[in-house]
């Protein structure tokens, strides 16, 4: 009888022990999983999105900024986030960049699978005023030391793009990787630029590209004609005549590009360009000081110590 009684008490406390095994580990699989229930339409078995890195998130109001506004973005968010153990994530309602994630996913694959939105309904969040405009830069140490952390979501109010390189550049090797370019994308505009320099020998030379934009910068930073004498240069060829998509030039010149001259300073699409180059490619760019409250902006502050800055004065050297 007592035989037979210490077998039940056993079997019984096996069953006790692996319910209470299964109990942890649903647990587990709760904590490490819990960002799913957050997420909109988010599936990453699919493999069509990574599984997110951290379990908290960091992330922005809304932003109606164009392709290298939206790389800002994202990469000083990767950083922060990074140090505060979170993971960046979109507001549900995010059209512009709802509208490029096609194109992202043929030009940044890695970039691409690591865009996440929020349900319509999460409410999990707390606000920290990080920034007061577009570029400022503020050790985001301040967060952690201001008790700001706690929350399932944190949204950094202020400007929303976090135009600075200084957020995300000691983590360069990791933002390089993200935006990777697409390994079919690099064939294909490599096959481009062989069939457009197969009647330019000359391009085979050393390739200065220049980065020039207008459009909204106009009296503020834009790039000048009298910034190039084009008369000093043997050949000048103008790659719009390409018809190549903005994602395209982006990769074109990091295949071709020997030197850039970034002329537009406040292009965050410029800068990008430069940014993604081959290491150890020369940039060059125009030191520029805009200042019109709240908005501040110093090339020598906004821009990688490594990348020469010619003053206005200087323009003609070429």
């Amino acid at each position: 009888m007592f035989i037979i009684l210490f077998k039940l008490f056993f079997i019984f406390a096996l069953q006790i022990n692996e319910n209470n095994w299964k109990t942890k580990q649903e647990l587990n699989n709760y904590n490490n999983n819990n960002w799913s229930e957050f997420l909109l339409n988010f599936n990453y078995e699919t493999k069509e999105k990574i599984e997110p890195e951290f379990n908290d998130f960091i992330y922005t109001n809304v932003m109606l900024g164009q392709m290298g506004n939206q790389l800002y973005r994202f990469a000083s968010l990767y950083a922060i986030g990074k140090y505060l153990k979170r993971t960046p994530v979109y507001l549900h309602n995010e059209t512009e960049l709802l509208k490029m994630e096609n194109e992202l996913s043929r030009i940044f694959p890695n970039f691409f699978k690591r865009i996440y939105y929020l349900k319509h309904n999460f409410n999990r969040t707390e606000k920290f005023r990080l920034i007061d405009s577009c570029c400022d830069y503020i050790n985001p140490e301040i967060i952690l030391q201001t008790n700001h952390s706690k929350t399932k979501g944190l949204k950094l109010a202020g400007g929303p793009t976090l135009i600075n390189y200084k957020y995300f550049h000691h983590m360069r090797d990791d933002i390089i990787k993200i935006f990777k370019f697409n390994d079919n994308l690099i064939l294909n505009i490599s096959n481009i630029w062989n069939n457009f320099i197969s009647n330019n020998s000359s391009l085979n030379n050393n390739n200065l590209c220049v980065h020039i934009r207008v459009g909204d910068f106009v009296g503020i930073g834009e790039s000048k004609s009298e910034q190039i004498l084009a008369a000093n240069f043997n050949n000048i060829y103008i790659i719009s005549e390409l018809n190549l998509t903005r994602g395209e030039e982006l990769c074109l010149a990091h295949i071709v590009c020997d030197s850039f001259l970034h002329s537009a300073p406040l292009s965050t699409f410029g800068f990008w360009m430069a940014y993604l180059l081959k290491e150890n490619t020369p940039v060059f760019t125009i030191h520029k000081q805009i200042k019109m409250h709240p908005f501040y902006f110093d090339t020598v502050n906004n821009l990688p110590p490594e990348w020469f800055q010619i003053e206005e004065k200087d323009l003609l050297l070429f």
